[in-house]
């Protein structure tokens, strides 16, 4: 939690003191730009310390929210897509998805 003590830049601290202290090298740390950087690299949080990370961003950076959101609301269509495709819900009357066949005869 936040309470939690990890090494960071050769120092001990707490998760409530690096989300303080330095809020937008954590962000970058849990959202790098790189996505090849090595697994063991990557660092994640529990839900609240997140939340209260993501809190500040919003008031330092709100662009850099912003965009990990929409990277997240994609993903999370994806996955649905994959899901319909997979049950062979997709292109039928209870599909989350329409096709653009569909939707044009919609318009007119």
């Amino acid at each position: 939690m936040l309470g939690d003590v990890i090494s960071w830049n050769h120092r001990f601290m707490t998760i409530a003191d690096i989300i303080n202290e330095y809020p937008l090298e954590l962000w970058k740390r849990i959202h790098p730009d790189n996505k090849y950087l090595k697994y063991t690299d990557k660092i994640s949080l529990v839900r609240p310390a997140y939340a209260k990370l993501k809190t500040k961003i919003k008031s330092l950076q709100p662009e850099l929210v912003a965009l990990v959101d929409a990277q997240h609301e994609k993903h999370k269509a994806k996955r649905k897509l994959q899901k319909e495709i997979a049950s062979g819900k997709l292109g039928t009357n209870s599909s989350s998805f329409i096709s653009l066949d569909k939707r044009k005869k919609q318009t007119n």
